[in-house]
């Protein structure tokens, strides 16, 4: 009787064992899963078909990092100096996000943390602006090789001459000489996740002479150019977007209002400013202004419209792959 209830629970474990085995070797049972692959990503950069002469200077890679992300958690991260690189991924669904010209993030840890950082366009050069991008991609043994095209985060504002055209003869006959062209309340920093809410103000309400280098050279020229009828000479500007809804004037305490260009300018020996509107200025875009005809005396303010007239502005608005030419903005 022993010996039978002995053989019985040898049968019962065997049964178990086998019962065990074939739950393993079951249809569901994937002999790649959690098998490596060496995954190839690599980045696209705008195309730099714009006539605007600097378009393609602002491309240079010296960095690239890109994070994979499994459900929002951090999976793999690599980084190299190159627009390409090699990373170790199980196979499954992927997202990938890569940063171009980005200091080291290589501590994120989540998706979340990654679009909540800030890019700051100080850590950019003129040369090779910030860029960003993402892609899914499912990951297998058939799918190894992922592309992500990746934009600009800053917006660009270029003015290809400025004219002297006052009504008034007496005016026209005036000296008149541009000082500076600017930005005022320009973004220089946001989040990956909301590029268009700036984290740092520029130039609040007026130029700020206290402006770091790192902002200023991409925020100001200084011409002390005499005009007699025109002036011909392309000038370049680059800040974060800003998708202020709400535009606000002057004032003695800051809050958010559009971005401007202006043009500080000495009419006889009386400094007034051209403040030209930049509503919802947007990433990876570039806002071209052919010909500014100053045709009356400007604002006292840089932050002030010209009150004199209706200022009429036409700006072209293209992504810098296709730039056009404007008819222009008379102030």
């Amino acid at each position: 009787m022993k010996n039978f209830k002995f053989l019985a629970l040898l049968l019962f474990a065997a049964v178990s064992i086998l019962s065990s085995c074939t739950k393993v070797l079951s249809s569901d049972f994937d002999p790649d899963k959690g098998e490596k692959y060496a995954v190839k990503v690599r980045v696209v950069t705008p195309s730099t078909k714009a006539i605007i002469t600097n378009s393609s200077q602002d491309l240079n890679v010296h960095s690239l990092q890109v994070f994979a992300f499994l459900n929002g958690a951090l999976d793999v991260y690599g980084e190299a100096q190159d627009d390409s690189l090699v990373l170790s991924c199980t196979q499954g669904p992927r997202k990938f996000y890569a940063l171009i010209n980005a200091p080291s993030l290589k501590s994120i840890k989540t998706e979340t943390e990654l679009l909540a950082t800030a890019s700051d366009l100080a850590n950019s050069s003129l040369t090779s602006l910030e860029m960003f991008g993402n892609k899914e991609a499912d990951i297998s043994k058939d799918n190894k090789t992922v592309k992500i095209e990746v934009t600009r985060l800053a917006s660009r504002i270029v003015v290809s001459k400025i004219t002297k055209q006052f009504a008034s003869a007496a005016l026209q006959e005036q000296p008149f000489t541009v000082k500076r062209i600017y930005l005022v309340n320009a973004s220089g920093r946001a989040k990956y996740g909301t590029p268009g809410t700036p984290e740092l103000w520029c130039n609040q309400i007026k130029f700020d002479e206290d402006l770091s280098p790192d902002y200023k050279k991409f925020m100001i020229d200084t011409l002390n150019a005499q005009v007699n009828t025109e002036y011909k000479t392309e000038h370049t500007f680059y800040c974060y977007p800003n998708g202020t809804e709400k535009d606000v004037n002057g004032g003695e305490n800051f809050s958010d209002r559009y971005t401007r260009l202006v043009i500080e300018a000495e009419l006889g020996s009386q400094i007034c400013y051209y403040p030209i509107n930049l509503p919802d200025l947007k990433s990876n875009t570039s806002y071209n202004i052919a010909d500014i005809k100053i045709t009356k005396p400007g604002s006292t303010s840089p932050d002030e419209p010209v009150t004199a007239i209706n200022c009429e502005v036409t700006i072209v608005v293209k992504p810098w792959d296709n730039v056009n030419v404007t008819e222009g903005a008379t102030v």
